[in-house]
């Protein structure tokens, strides 16, 4: 599952993977923002991996802790579910909050 807008290449990525993309859609009035009820609306036991990368690439925005509880608690009900996030943590251009979320037991 990837939301929208991306990278160009994560559903290529998967397609090599042997996946097929669900790509979900986000809106600038949510500062492209994934929002728990579109994950929830898509995610099911067949599911295995959500590239939530934060901050954003293009757009740049940034995952508060709040709602990436949110998304979080979703994913919980999902235990074969990666999440791939954070690729830009280490980019001198961001000065973002570092913190984890649990979301395996």
């Amino acid at each position: 599952m990837i939301p929208a807008p991306y990278w160009v290449s994560y559903p290529e990525m998967a397609r090599l993977a042997g996946a097929m993309p669900v790509i979900l859609p986000t809106s600038i009035s949510d500062n492209y923002l994934l929002r728990p009820e579109s994950l929830a609306s898509v995610i099911n036991e067949n599911s295995r991996i959500l590239i939530l990368c934060s901050p954003s690439n293009p757009t740049g925005s940034v995952y508060p802790k709040e709602l990436l509880e949110e998304i979080a608690a979703i994913v919980r009900k999902y235990p074969r579910l990666l999440v791939c996030t954070r690729i830009l943590l280490y980019s001198s251009y961001f000065r973002v909050e570092t913190f984890f979320i649990k979301t395996s037991s």
